[in-house]
């Protein structure tokens, strides 16, 4: 949607920062594969290190789930429909604080690894998201 000739910087913004989580989300599930294949070549399993891998499954899951919800939200607010810049402010916050949140650690060859409540691409991922919700709220614009 174009507001008197400028497009909309909140819901494009919204857009971008939703396609490069729901990217990290794909992205992690293969960092999951390349752990186990490295857990393979020590010949160790997830059970030897003290950890679930399904908590990586829940990480990667919920990243493409904050990813779609902020996906929809930034294209319905494209589209000319306020709640839609909701949407991307709540999972903005929602995907920016469980960057921080750990839910589960392990020891793997006296490397800690930590796996958070969902996974950044860049970190900067759901700010971007986030950015776009602020400024699609502070702005009048739709």
């Amino acid at each position: 949607m174009v507001v008197k000739g400028k497009p909309a910087l909140g819901p494009i913004l919204g857009i971008i920062g939703a396609a490069m989580l729901i990217i990290g989300g794909i992205i992690s599930f293969n960092i999951r594969l390349q752990k186990e294949s490295e857990l393979a070549a020590l010949t160790m399993t997830w059970t030897d290190v003290g950890f679930n891998p399904v908590l990586y499954t829940i990480s990667s899951t919920l990243t493409i789930v904050w990813g779609l919800l902020g996906l929809f939200g930034a294209i319905i607010a494209l589209f000319g429909k306020r709640f839609g810049v909701y949407f991307m402010l709540i999972f903005g916050i929602i995907a920016t604080a469980g960057m921080f949140i750990p839910i589960g650690s392990y020891l793997m060859a006296y490397i800690p690894n930590t796996v958070f409540l969902n996974f950044s691409w860049y970190l900067v991922d759901p700010i971007i998201l986030l950015l776009g919700g602020i400024l699609g709220v502070a702005f009048k614009e739709l």
